[in-house]
This record gives structure tokens, sequence and C-alpha cells, in this order.
């Protein structure tokens, strides 16, 4: 189950997203669900299905990172996000990385 939670969870989003977006359409209606920034759901919903799946790893901590920053950025809650900004970003994140994971080696080794 565990393995194909990823595959469900997405499975589900889309199914659900699907089923109200033609229903809507159907009806003439607007679509409720819509809102400025949805599009990143598509990078963070298979972050988290990947760090609930493998576990926590670099890459899906950038993507889910990437994508809640580009969710900020779409909903004006951060005024200037620009290559710059996001490239400090991920350098801070890869650097933690790094210093962790040698930490934790060489509490193995000892």
């Amino acid at each position: 189950m565990r393995k194909n939670f990823g595959q469900l969870l997405t499975g589900a989003v889309l199914l659900f997203y699907g089923g109200v977006y033609l229903t809507a359409r159907l009806l003439g209606e607007d679509i409720p669900f819509f809102f400025d920034g949805w599009w990143t759901l598509f990078l963070m919903v298979p972050a988290l299905a990947s760090m609930v799946e493998t576990g926590i790893h670099i890459g899906n901590v950038i993507v889910l990172g990437a994508g809640a920053l580009l969710l900020c950025w779409e909903r004006n809650w951060i005024q200037n996000l620009n290559f710059p900004l996001v490239l400090a970003l991920v350098l801070i994140v890869l650097g933690v990385y790094f210093i962790s994971r040698a930490i934790s080696s060489a509490r193995k080794k000892s």
C-alpha cells in the first residue's frame, strides 16, 4: 500500500479535479478551485507522495520547496521572486543536506 500511495494520491486528485471541472463546464459555471497558482500542485503533490513512499530526499525537498515558492509568488505573498533568490535558497538546502549527511556518516563510523 505504501508503494502505491503516490499513484493513489495522484489519481484521486486528478479524478476529483477532473470531475469538478467537467461538472462546472457542463453547468456553465466558473471553476471554483482554479486559484492563482493552482498549477503548482502538480509539483507539490507528487513531491509529498514521494516523501511518503521513499522518505525525505534532497530531490523531493527541492521540488516541494520550488512548488511552495512558486505558489507564494503566484498568490502575491512574495513580491520579488527572481532567479538569484531561488538559487540562494537551493544552495542553502543543498548545504544543509551535505552537512547533515557528513555528520550522520561520521556518527556511523564512530
